[in-house]
This record gives C-alpha cells, structure tokens and sequence, in this order.
C-alpha cells in the first residue's frame, strides 16, 4: 500500500508540475504602419501584418471628390515583394496584389497577399493613385522592409 501512495503522489506531483510550467509565449506578427500620404484630392494609410508566407493589409483610402470638382478617384494599391527594398519578383497589380479605390468618400479595407515561399515577403510598397477619366497618376508611394525578427 505504501509503495502505491509514494507511486500516486509521486503522478499527481508530476501532473502538478507539468500543469503549471510556464509555456513560451507565441510571438506576435510584426506590424508596420505606413502612415497617411497622398495627394490634392485625397490619400491614404496602410498598416502591413507580416505572416510566414502573406502579408495582412489593412487600412482605409480617402476621396475629396467635392474639392476636385468630382471628376477625380482616388486608389491605394499595395504590391508585395520577395527581396526587399520593392526589389526581386514581386506579385504585379491585378494578380494577388490589391488596389482599393474610393469615390467621395472613405474607404476602409481589410485583405490577405499570399503566396510567398518560407520566410515571408521581405517589403511591400503602397502607392496612391488619381484617376480621371483620361488617365491614371501616380501621386506618392512608400516601400517598407520586413521587420528584423
């Protein structure tokens, strides 16, 4: 009987130790934040999570259409990158890269880039756009690197 107390209590220590070892914390997903840019008639922010292999975007674009005179869109497109710098291959607009535009108003959005390989995309550029009805401007943009770990 003694040898089954000492075997019973020598488990349920075990169990108590195991239960409240301390477990490492998952690191947080770096952010960045690219503050708010733009032009005349409008602008935007973006803010990047960097995930192993995507990115998260999130953020919003402004359109002052009134102050154009209402013939001005305003678009944020954001294009992620393998090397940094905007440098290697990137994803070109119109495949898994993304474009919001906003017609008199704020627009808020909220998307996933995916398909880097192991290690993530290392930078992403946001650049902001106005549109007229005969052409497409590219007013400012900004490129960020991925974080160091």
């Amino acid at each position: 009987m003694k040898m089954l107390r000492s075997v019973t209590a020598a488990a349920i220590s075990t169990v108590a130790v195991l239960a409240t070892s301390a477990q490492p914390a998952l690191a947080a997903y770096p952010v960045t934040l690219f503050p708010e840019f733009g032009g005349p008639w409008g602008s935007n922010q973006v803010q990047v999570t960097w995930y192993n292999r995507s990115v998260g975007i999130s953020g919003w674009v402004k359109d002052l259409c009134c102050a154009s005179g209402g013939n001005v869109t305003t678009r944020a497109c954001v294009v992620a990158y393998f090397g940094p710098n905007a440098t290697g291959e990137g994803i070109p607009v119109g495949a898994d890269s993304e474009c919001r535009t906003a017609i008199d108003t704020t627009r808020g959005f909220s998307f996933t880039i995916n398909g880097a390989p192991a290690g993530g995309f290392q930078s992403v550029q946001v650049s902001y756009y106005e549109d007229r009805p005969d052409e497409s401007e590219l007013v400012a943009y900004r490129t960020r690197n991925r974080p160091a770990a």
